[in-house]
């Protein structure tokens, strides 16, 4: 106790010290100069001294500081000194700064203890570049709307972002209606848990690399691509849609599609497909899987409309009185007409369609056996010997795959 009080007061005499001496601590501040437009950022004692306006980083839990003449800077820097301070957040730092013509010294924007980078650029319509590629967003645990509005950006390098923490992309790259190329190959989502509007209105993008995508916990694919009308093809063979209950406009008005290969997903939780195809008028085969089902639909309010070049697996043409989910499934032909084409993406041996391979499996082959069940009731994984028809080479065939995982 005596050696924590004498502690105490040597470190009250030093601060008492400072102050007699006029000495401040060093701090982290933005300073205002209506002359040139600029906000300008530091961190070092001099605050007092700075001519112009300073504000705090923030002075509420989501609005920075400098927020009512966001729309006057045209120009934001940043000083070598700032290198020394770590924000723990960036949220709406550039926030609808519509006038805002360049960021320099990015490199002294030290992020690597920051975990919310939420609407950061949002509205930056009148920068044509930006450079984000020394961003430390390794602790970075939301990116919502992030750049979201840039619409004069052609191009934007976020391939050296590493995303593991990061559990909501919504709308991060939304309107973006400049960018002509976007790598985002090497995005790690396994957290991601939102990807809403992720890409909505990036309807100058041709390509769009996601095959790479972890989507295991994601709930949330709402106008994921919508509006994106250039995009030729989409690979979506590794997303995992078991966790997703919303899928409301997601591929809305992508109209330079030909075909989607939805194979892989399992719908069994959406409850929300409504416009989820509208306006995709090129749009001509549809292919889904056996996780393939509109069971929890409840709103599915023109999800079709404007489909009009989609033909179903045994011909079923766009009809514009079934914009529903009614022919939203895999195509019977006249008997039970429908806009989707069959095609199974399964892992073989998977009947339960868990994602591997197990015991589970061996019993639900058993079970298609004890009950006799014929080649439609079952999935097309379970025949793992090819022979057109499930029997105990097929309970043979999983054994040994569990056995040599192969």
């Amino acid at each position: 106790m005596e050696k924590k009080s004498l502690l105490f007061r040597l470190f009250a005499l030093v601060v008492a010290t400072m102050c007699a001496l006029g000495i401040q601590a060093q701090e982290a501040y933005a300073c205002y100069t209506p002359s040139n437009t600029t906000l300008t950022f530091y961190y070092d004692n001099q605050r007092d001294s700075r001519p112009g306006t300073t504000y705090d980083l923030s002075i509420y839990e989501n609005q920075m500081g400098w927020y009512e003449i966001r729309q006057d800077v045209t120009n934001v820097v940043f000083t070598q000194s700032f290198a020394d301070a770590r924000p723990t957040s960036t949220e709406r730092w550039f926030y609808q700064m519509s006038n805002l013509q360049s960021i320099t010294g990015m490199e002294y924007l030290n992020t690597e203890e920051a975990t919310n980078m939420n609407y950061m650029f949002y509205a930056c319509t009148s920068l044509t570049s930006l450079d984000v590629t020394h961003l430390n967003t390794s602790n970075v645990t939301t990116m919502s709307f992030m750049f979201c509005y840039c619409n004069s950006l052609t191009n934007l390098d976020v391939s050296n972002f590493n995303t593991s923490n990061v559990t909501f992309m919504g709308g991060m790259f939304s309107f973006c209606s400049g960018l002509t190329s976007l790598d985002v190959s090497n995005f790690n989502t396994a957290n991601v848990t939102n990807m809403s509007l992720m890409f909505c209105d990036c309807y100058s993008l041709t390509s769009l690399d996601v095959s790479n995508f972890n989507t295991a916990n994601v709930t949330n694919m709402s106008l994921m691509f919508c509006d994106c009308y250039s995009l030729t093809s989409l690979d979506l063979s590794n997303f995992n849609t078991a966790n997703v209950a919303y899928m409301k406009s997601m591929f809305g008005s992508c109209n330079s599609l030909t075909s989607l290969d939805l194979s892989s997903f399992n719908t069994a939780n959406v409850t929300n497909m409504s416009f989820m195809f509208y306006g995709c008028s090129d749009l001509a085969t549809i292919y889904v899987g056996n996780g393939w089902t509109t069971a929890a639909v409840t709103n599915s309010d023109d999800m079709f409309t404007d489909c009009n070049n989609l033909v179903g697996g045994q011909g079923t043409t766009y009809n514009a009185n079934y914009i529903d989910k009614t022919y939203a499934h895999i195509d019977g032909g006249t008997t039970n007409p429908g806009y989707f084409t069959y095609k199974n993406a399964s892992l073989l041996g998977d009947v339960t369609g868990e994602g591997d391979v197990d015991v589970s499996d061996v019993n639900a082959v058993i079970n298609i056996i004890l009950h006799k069940k014929t080649q439609a009731d079952y999935p097309g994984n379970a025949d793992v010997t090819g022979e057109g028809n499930i029997d105990v080479s097929d309970v043979n065939a999983i054994i040994n795959i569990i056995l040599h995982k192969n």
